[in-house]
């Protein structure tokens, strides 16, 4: 049996993700496996949550109360994310009943027993989606079409009213409310204590998942320079941060600027080798920063798609296949700023959406780096599309057929005004070279521009450039961390000041086209922190990001 019951369309991502393979059987099969909560002992993990993500469609399919309890446990936000930890709610009365007691009504209590046992993270995630604008804020519990996805070994399988009614392939997002079953990963759960009746005591794996201090500032919550934002690296994305990085922060955590393990002295271990103990050492001339991600603030497409669509190759480092101008939503109304396509009987795909919304081509984001040992900016490309830098929030609608109207029919609308920012993470890290500070100024400039066809301009500009004074090196051997002189109380100082800098004018000769869009500029300083905040159990950084004020990038070092 296909899953009919809900109006719903998938997305496929960007990403080539591995399919369901045979999925009608797949879910013949689940439903045959799962029909016996008794046979708890036979069961893995994996089985276990698979049972369970059944059980509980079937509960919030007939009961209001535990949907609406869901609901705003989830909205709660106890571990700053819509989860819902079993160990914390399963003892929550629900009318006369506790919530573990109408999941064992619906199973046996052989088979709760079991998961909480095996499973002690047990979670709920009731998950926002961003980009179809569904959060559980504006669920509403008399709808009991919420059906309970269960991550699996190919695909994910959904839940409804007690089968296994269908499945959705990794990297397709659903635009209705569902129910996640999955292992919280932002707290420990203390496994030694009787599971029944009793609630287990549960801590969080770091202060900065604890929703209920909302008024104490965490590592992830601290602004670099006050203008500037942090981003979370985790999971799949982790390994662009590097193990270096990782030994960095080891060394260098401390968010005091005075300390001798400051966050902000986490380069002078990169590139020097210095730790608080050691703190003499040679330029490692192999390391280097790179940019390695960017986030685009959607606003800038009312500048930026002014190039019309023709026949020409734009920028360079471009592949050949690629030879049109600026993508631009077509058929944009003047009036109400949106453009709609419908059709009958059949939904789009993703692409569809694409081609029918959207004119072909990149936006040709022109990357500029300022440093002081050239006299020439030295210039990148990173070609996007839309679809990789946005997530549109289309409006859908669905019309059922009915008797006058005997066909389906399906209809999108886009405005730009939605649009959010997705972050966008470069196959190929761009190098902002070495930093040799004997030689080199502290700051290094990154200019943003999107490229457009036009006269091409050079022009020279001028550039104060802040130096480290050469007391602090012998050659390419660094003496001291930081910048000043090592204090009787070995702490050392990390802002610049006139005994320990010399600032010079270095003329920079560029190149650009009259036509093309300036999408801002920002500086790195070397003595900037890479990495605020590392939890190895889940691979997530704290990072600081920079911001131009149309473009956000980070940056990491090995």
């Amino acid at each position: 049996m296909k899953f009919r019951t809900i109006s719903a369309i998938f997305f496929t991502s960007m990403m080539t993700m591995v399919s369901c393979q045979n999925e009608e059987v797949l879910i013949n099969d689940e439903k045959d496996a799962l029909s016996n909560f008794d046979l708890v002992n036979e069961l893995d993990n994996n089985e276990l949550m698979n049972q369970f993500g059944l059980a509980l469609s079937k509960v919030t399919f007939e009961n209001q109360e535990v949907r609406e309890f869901l609901k705003e446990e989830a909205i709660s936000q106890f571990d700053k994310n819509y989860d819902i930890l079993w160990v914390k709610v399963k003892d929550e009365k629900i009318g006369n009943k506790t919530l573990r007691d109408i999941l064992v009504e619906q199973t046996s209590e052989a088979f709760i027993s079991q998961i909480e046992e095996k499973v002690p993270q047990l979670n709920v995630l009731f998950p926002k989606i961003a980009m179809f604008g569904i959060e559980p804020e504006k669920y509403n519990s008399e709808d009991n079409e919420l059906p309970v996805v269960v991550p699996n070994e190919s695909c994910n399988l959904v839940y409804f009213d007690g089968e296994c009614a269908d499945t959705i392939q990794f990297g397709d997002v659903p635009d209705f409310n569902v129910l996640v079953i999955n292992e919280n990963s932002r707290v420990i759960v203390n496994n030694d204590t009787k599971t029944k009746g009793v609630s287990k005591s549960y801590s969080f794996i770091d202060p900065a998942f604890d929703g209920s201090n909302t008024n104490i500032k965490t590592k992830a919550d601290i602004n670099i320079r006050d203008e500037r934002f942090t981003t979370v690296i985790t999971n799949s994305n982790a390994n662009i941060m590097g193990k270096k990085v990782v030994e960095a922060y080891s060394l260098f955590n401390n968010l005091d600027r005075n300390s001798d393990n400051s966050v902000y002295l986490q380069r002078d271990y990169l590139y020097y080798g210095l730790t608080p103990s050691q703190q003499t050492g040679v330029l490692k001339t192999g390391v280097k920063d790179y940019i390695t991600f960017i986030e685009i603030n959607p606003k800038a497409y009312f500048n930026i798609a002014d190039q019309n669509p023709g026949s020409y190759k734009i920028g360079e480092n471009i592949s050949s296949d690629i030879l049109y101008g600026d993508p631009i939503i077509r058929n944009l109304d003047n009036n109400t700023g949106t453009s709609q396509i419908s059709r009958k009987k059949k939904d789009y795909t993703f692409q569809e959406i694409i081609n029918e919304l959207w004119t072909k081509g990149v936006y040709n984001i022109k990357v500029e780096i300022i440093s002081s040992t050239s006299n020439r900016s030295m210039v990148t490309y990173i070609p996007v599309k839309p679809e990789e830098i946005w997530f549109f929030n289309l409006d859908r609608k669905y019309r059922h057929p009915t008797f006058f109207k005997h066909h389906s029919k399906y209809t999108y609308t886009i405005n730009p005004n939605n649009f959010t920012s997705r972050t966008y993470f470069l196959d190929n890290p761009i190098p902002l070279g070495n930093w040799d500070l004997s030689k080199e100024s502290l700051y290094k400039y990154i200019l943003f521009s999107e490229e457009d066809l036009g006269m091409e301009i050079s022009d020279e500009r001028s550039y104060e450039m802040t130096f480290a004074e050469s007391f602090k090196f012998t050659d390419n051997l660094k003496i001291g961390l930081g910048l000043d002189t090592i204090k009787a109380d070995n702490t050392t100082g990390i802002e610049t000041s006139n005994s320990n800098t010399r600032k010079e004018t270095i003329k920079i000769t560029r190149k650009y086209n009259q036509s093309s869009d300036d999408l801002g500029s920002a500086e790195i300083y070397f003595y900037d922190p890479i990495v605020y905040e590392y939890i190895s159990q889940i691979q997530f950084f704290t990072i600081p990001n920079y911001n131009t004020g149309i473009v956000k990038f980070g940056i990491t070092t090995y």
